[in-house]
């Protein structure tokens, strides 16, 4: 069974077990599959059972891929019905696909649709709708800067230009096609150019030149094995024979293309051959071969149906009864030619068919029809000048219009990409605004929490509640400020899930009743009891539900009320799942009408004015159309003056709204509700929140035994701020850029370091990277804190090797429990080192350092063992061996083994002693000498000590 046979067959299992989507994927893999190979039924087959498939509700339940599926099956389909001539077929499948393409905003394959429709029109003989198509797809392609689909479109407007002999036109298509490409590497689009070249030389009576562009053509399709294109070089080659009468090789490859194109089933391209294939017999006086060849020809052509190609077929027959002798009928079947071309009121046609008939009719002395004829065939290309004098004009007319047309494309691509400049310099700006705002935001909000969880004086503490108000209110708007540049610059993804939205909308609710009871509010919540699932992204519309409930709470009047409500709709035309409805009413002042439609304009604001007190930042309600947008819903306003303002928010249920890549699916039981960044602004008016106690800072002293901390920032209050929260149980040093905290670091290695991001000098990432690749600091944990919330940013500070990362403003406990946590990893990685007499002869060891703190060890193992023998060898020379102070190699030993570095010594020593006793050695006193033991004495208290037996007793 060849492949595509068992992607069929796999197709109909599939569907047998009701796995819909995946049979109609692969249904139409193979589809393609079977083009490619020109097996049309299979092909034929294939595509049915997709749109089928499609078709049945429910089948395919994400409407995005339903649309994808209908839409290329159909395009397909529409190629199929073209070669197999069923044009109004293959029509109605193009238009249909063009249709869900556009909804769809694929607009390289509604390019593909168009050139389709043209092909059908152009083959059919309908150059003037034709042509519509073709200059329509490519306006599209060059609007959206499709090069490919712009040289399908000029590729069909060549083919037009060429059947209506207007060859210097078709020349300049099809150089246009060639240029795009061979700028694209495209082999099929250049062996297309070169053959469709090859034909306008040759119809120009340039041969050689033809020839020459067909043979490059077919050395080219020889490598990619395109049957079809094969057979249409062929062809073009033939008529390049025929007319330089080399019989043999006109009729080889007559015959080889007519072979390619039958066992194809390609009539269009066909009838081309034969057509080729009759003329070249008949100038050889074959003219029974040739007659019946245009027999075939003409059977085929009004399959068809293209009259122009017809009459041309017609009066080929006069021609060659001309050659054979039987005039009679050489006038009927010009006669006949000449009837439809005057039907079709082709000028051309005419007064080539009227040429015919004046050289037949003076061949029989009928010399006053050949006159006649004459008389026509005169007015005809007189006829033919002036209109390829006015076509000529218009061609340039047109070819201003192509170039205007082509310049505000590139105008457009320019403007376009300014935009986007813009934008992405919006979005860094608004990322370093970000920064600036939260650094003194954290002096602001951990500050104020510390006396409010301390401090029971009631001024004092309302002074602070109303800091830490204000604050968080800042804090939010500076994240609706970055959602908003995320938003604008297209980054903002949808990351929906299925939740209860009852218990959500529930939720966020009731999170405002304090604040109702505050001004008197009737607060009247309306949600159901029963869950209603629905994918949304809980964040996302936990932050749209504050907004415009902090909006309601801020304009209603006290003794006013706000009303919240839950309600689910039935299936409509356009949420085909049905939709929920969060209905938010106030009666508050309510907005005026002329304001009404620009509510959710981005920076919008009301004139200031009694009746609305409170001024916005015109920022929260173009966040929420934006967050409700991407969740492919609405948000609407209503609203009448002096009686209140009205929100609807709906959301689609179902899935089938949203693209594979905006789902995440979570186990059945669902996550944990985390709390939003809302929650925290709106409980900061909770008098009640939870308290704390103060830890007073401590006073740096040289000789204090306690963890060095290492802080490392250009603020010099959030030095302080940070020195105030540990200096109780740490020993803090202090740096006010990456220079001199990477200086302080290296002459005299903290136990912990805490260093912002952005700095001058030495930003944190860069002195992160500088004192992880140092010898002496690489052991010392690195916390990094900075204002950027970007997972890019975090993912940068570890991969440069940070042990820990926090976002300002941070929580101070949580600092406080990251440092201890930091430390006392350290710590128990020094215990299991020296618990485990974890030095090894060879230098290494199974407890987990980081690559540059073991070739630490390593180094010093090597330089002690160098020196093992040398009972001078003491910790002064291991520094100079080394090139390191003596501090520094005391404190940097000591933080990852434990020892001091003269008890580093001293255990190699041992070890190396235990060795040596075990390989036999019997003379104590000797293994003392040999490791570096002056006295013998010394030698047996430092091993009893170290091993608990005595040396004598090893075996």
């Amino acid at each position: 069974m060849n492949t595509i046979d068992a992607m069929n067959s796999e197709v109909l299992r599939l569907e047998r077990d009701g796995e819909y989507p995946a049979a109609a994927k692969l249904a139409l893999d193979t589809a393609i599959a079977a083009w490619k190979k020109y097996d049309k039924p299979l092909a034929a087959e294939m595509l049915h059972l997709v749109i089928r498939l499609v078709r049945i509700v429910d089948a395919i339940p994400n409407e995005i891929d339903r649309q994808q599926f209908l839409a290329n099956a159909l395009l397909l389909q529409a190629k199929i019905y073209l070669f197999c001539c069923t044009f109004n077929d293959a029509l109605n499948s193009a238009a249909e696909a063009h249709t869900h393409f556009e909804k769809l905003h694929e607009w390289q394959k509604c390019v593909e649709t168009l050139t389709i429709s043209a092909d059908v029109c152009q083959v059919q003989g309908k150059y003037g709708i034709s042509d519509e198509y073709a200059h329509k797809a490519l306006r599209l392609a060059q609007s959206n800067g499709d090069t490919y689909g712009e040289s399908l479109a000029l590729t069909v407007i060549g083919k037009t230009y060429h059947a209506l002999g207007e060859n210097d036109e078709a020349m300049e298509s099809f150089k246009h096609c060639l240029d795009i490409s061979e700028s694209l590497d495209d082999d099929c689009g250049i062996a297309t150019a070169l053959c469709n070249l090859g034909m306008i030389h040759r119809d120009l009576g340039e041969y050689f030149l033809g020839l020459e562009f067909h043979t490059r053509s077919l050395e080219i399709i020889e490598t990619s094995h395109d049957p079809k294109l094969m057979g249409a070089v062929l062809t073009g080659i033939g008529d390049i024979y025929e007319s330089l009468g080399v019989f043999d090789k006109a009729q080889s490859h007559y015959t080889r293309s007519v072979s390619i194109f039958e066992s194809l089933g390609d009539i269009n391209s066909l009838v081309q051959a034969l057509q080729g294939f009759a003329t070249m017999l008949a100038n050889h006086n074959s003219y029974n071969e040739a007659l019946a060849s245009l027999k075939r020809c003409l059977e085929l052509r009004e399959t068809i149906g293209n009259q122009y190609n017809i009459a041309q077929t017609y009066a080929l027959f006069g021609e060659c009864y001309k050659k054979q002798g039987n005039l009679l009928l050489a006038q009927t079947e010009l006669e006949r030619a000449l009837a439809i071309a005057q039907n079709l009121q082709s000028t051309r046609l005419q007064c080539a068919i009227h040429k015919s008939l004046f050289l037949l009719h003076e061949s029989t002395g009928e010399m006053e029809l050949a006159f006649l004829h004459h008389l026509k065939y005169s007015e005809y290309k007189e006829s033919i000048f002036n209109e390829d004098a006015d076509k000529r004009i218009r061609i340039m007319q047109v070819q201003l219009d192509v170039k205007r047309t082509m310049r505000d494309a590139e105008n457009e691509r320019m403007r376009s990409e300014q935009l986007n400049s813009l934008n992405l310099s919006k979005s860094q700006f608004f990322s370093n605004l970000s920064h600036e705002f939260r650094t003194p935001l954290t002096l602001i909000l951990g500050p104020v929490t510390h006396i409010i969880e301390n401090t029971a004086e009631p001024e004092t503490r309302s002074f602070a509640l109303m800091i830490q108000r204000n604050g968080s209110r800042m804090l939010e708007l500076i994240n609706q400020l970055l959602e908003l540049a995320k938003s604008e610059s297209g980054a903002m993804a949808l990351i929906a899930s299925k939740y209860n939205l009852t218990d959500t909308v529930r939720r966020i609710s009731m999170l405002f009743q304090s604040r109702a009871d505050d001004k008197c509010i009737l607060y009247i919540i309306h949600i159901p009891d029963e869950p209603l699932d629905a994918y949304f992204d809980k964040k996302k519309i936990e932050s749209v539900m504050v907004n415009i409930l902090s909006n309601a709470f801020k304009f209603t009047p006290n003794d006013g009320s706000i009303t919240v409500q839950l309600t689910c709709s039935e299936q409509t035309d356009d949420y085909v799942n049905g939709c929920a409805k969060i209905i938010i009413t106030d009666t508050g002042p309510g907005i005026p009408e002329t304001a009404l439609p620009f509510v959710f304009n981005r920076f919008y604001q009301l004139n200031s004015s009694n009746a609305h007190p409170y001024e916005g930042t015109g920022i929260g309600l173009a966040l929420a159309k934006d967050l409700i947008e991407l969740h492919h819903g609405q948000i609407d306003a209503a609203s009448e003056v002096g009686k209140g303002t009205k929100f609807t928010i709906i959301l689609p249920l179902g899935r089938s709204h949203l693209r594979e890549n905006e789902i995440i699916e979570f186990p059945k039981d669902d996550p944990p509700a985390e709390k939003t960044s809302n929650e925290f602004f709106i409980a900061t008016n909770d008098p009640s929140a939870p308290s704390g106690r103060k830890n007073p800072p401590g006073r740096y002293s040289t000789t204090d035994k306690r963890p060095i901390v290492l802080i490392v920032d250009d603020n010099t209050d959030v030095r302080a701020y940070i020195k105030d929260i540990i200096g109780k149980d740490y020993n803090v040093w202090e740096a006010e850029n990456g220079t001199e905290g990477a200086r302080i670091a290296q002459d005299f290695i903290p136990d912990i370091i805490i260093s912002d991001v952005i700095m001058p000098n030495k930003d944190g990432f860069t002195l992160c990277r500088e004192l992880k690749l140092d010898v002496r600091t690489s052991h010392i944990p690195v916390i990094l804190l900075t204002a950027k919330t970007e997972s890019a940013s975090k993912l940068s500070g570890l991969e440069m090797g940070a042990d820990d990362y926090l976002v300002k403003p941070f929580d101070s406990q949580e600092l406080c429990a990251r440092i201890k946590n930091l430390l006392e990893q350290r710590r128990r990685l020094r215990e299991s080192f020296r618990i485990n007499n974890l030095v090894k002869p060879d230098g290494a060891s199974p407890v987990s350092f980081t690559f540059i703190d073991d070739k630490f060890l390593q180094s010093i193992y090597r330089v002690i063992e160098t020196n093992i023998g040398n009972d001078k060898f003491d910790v002064d020379s291991l520094c100079r061996e080394c090139a390191v102070s003596r501090s520094q190699m005391h404190r940097k030993i000591h933080a990852l083994t434990n020892y001091s570095a003269g008890e580093l010594i001293r255990f190699v020593r041992l070890e190396r002693a235990m060795t040596m006793l075990k390989q036999g050695t019997d003379n104590v006193a000797e293994v003392g000498y040999a490791v570096g033991f002056s006295n013998p004495s010394y030698f047996t208290k430092c091993f009893h000590d170290r091993f608990g037996v005595l040396p004598s007793k090893v075996r």
